[in-house]
């Protein structure tokens, strides 16, 4: 089974989750447990941007 997804999400709905990222709230502890934090910079990324762009896969 895959982790958790955030693709397919409607900009509205990413919008509160950065609203949520940035109060500080505990939003999905699932992702912060699963995500690196340069995991979680990619996330925070999409979210600001959207899929428009490729992130750069570093290993």
């Amino acid at each position: 089974g895959g982790g958790p997804s955030l693709i397919g999400l409607k900009e509205d709905d990413r919008i509160k989750i950065l609203q949520k990222i940035q109060k500080g709230a505990g939003l999905m502890p699932a992702y912060w447990e699963v995500l690196s934090p340069k995991e979680m910079e990619q996330l925070v990324d999409w979210l600001l941007f959207g899929l428009n762009r490729n992130p750069s896969r570093g290993g």
